[in-house]
């Protein structure tokens, strides 16, 4: 009796000595490095993943080709930890070199459905100076609209406060009360800076004890974003060999479970306007509507346009320029 109870001291000393240390940070994994195929730009193995779905492909004016799909490790499922990797050729496609344009590594490069964030549904444009734009949509962790049925659903709430700033949650969702402005964490009761913390361009979260340091769309953020769908937008200046940080554009409303972009190609109209495809959807049966998301000012702002008429239930469109101007949304 005396040793078990001696066990069971030492067991309750472990806990409560498990309990007062910090939050581990995620189990992450380093970004795969850049590689090479030939004759095509992904196939089974590439950079460690098996499976690879929903391309994208665009040709710059000199004929680089340029594509970019999910990596999505082991699985064929949405979400889970999916990322997105580009690849270039110059040659033809004869030869590819890759990288990630989109990791974030929360999931091991295997599928979680509970745990991981997941970049999806690539869509690039290219504007006449070779400017390569990419949208795809990221999911914080452990949610997808179309998963494995085990994945929260987007929530029906604004990501953004009033000011266009990414809301936060210090409590685990319970509510939004803090937000991201400039690098630094705010209150929304009265906007006073919350000490102790650093943001980066990524959403990559650290305090200054070292005791944090793991990212916004994370399951062990301090600070959460809201569960739902974000629009998540890089640039390339360099024919897809690197790419820029990230703008999260604030086009979903608040009565959405997601806006999301249609993957595949947008184009660049003849007077420069950049366009995507996309299309949202509140959760109720017939309400999935298509659209599209533009910008008139080489991507420094972007706006959405409202539901096309006529196109009730649709979603993944693709557009195309006629020669007067119109746009034609299939």
């Amino acid at each position: 009796m005396k040793t078990l109870k001696k066990v069971l001291s030492l067991a309750l000393i472990m806990c409560m000595l498990l309990q007062a240390l910090p939050a581990l940070a995620a189990s992450t994994t380093t970004k795969p490095a850049d590689g090479a195929t030939t004759e095509v730009p992904f196939t089974k193995g590439t950079a460690g993943s098996n499976s690879f779905r929903i391309p994208s492909m665009v040709t710059l004016s000199d004929g680089t080709l340029v594509a970019a799909a999910d990596a999505r490790w082991n699985t064929t499922y949405d979400g889970g930890g999916l990322d997105t990797i580009v690849s270039h050729s110059s040659d033809g496609g004869k030869n590819w070199s890759y990288t990630f344009a989109n990791y974030l590594g929360d999931n091991g490069n295997v599928y979680d459905a509970d745990e991981s964030t997941a970049f999806i549904d690539p869509a690039m444009a290219v504007t006449a100076n070779n400017t390569i734009y990419m949208l795809v949509d990221l999911y914080p962790y452990g949610v997808a609209l179309n998963g494995d049925g085990t994945q929260a659903s987007p929530a029906t709430y604004k990501g953004f406060n009033e000011d266009g700033y990414l809301l936060l949650s210090g409590d685990n969702h319970v509510s939004y009360g803090y937000y991201l402005k400039e690098g630094k964490i705010y209150r929304e009761t009265d906007d006073a800076e919350v000490p102790g913390y650093t943001v980066d361009s990524y959403f990559n979260i650290k305090s200054d004890d070292g005791n944090t340091n793991t990212n916004l769309f994370f399951a062990d953020s301090p600070y959460k974003v809201v569960r739902t769908g974000f629009l998540y937008l890089t640039k390339s200046t360099d024919k897809g060999v690197t790419w820029s940080e990230p703008t999260l554009l604030n086009l979903k409303t608040a009565s959405e479970q997601v806006c999301l972009v249609a993957p595949g190609r947008g184009l660049v109209t003849k007077d420069g306007t950049i366009v995507f495809p996309c299309y949202s959807y509140n959760g109720n049966e017939g309400s999935q509507q298509s659209g599209f998301i533009y910008s008139k000012d080489n991507g420094n702002s972007w706006k959405r346009s409202s539901a096309l008429a006529g196109a009730n239930w649709s979603s993944e469109s693709a557009v195309v320029e006629l020669s007067d101007g119109t746009l034609r949304f299939f």
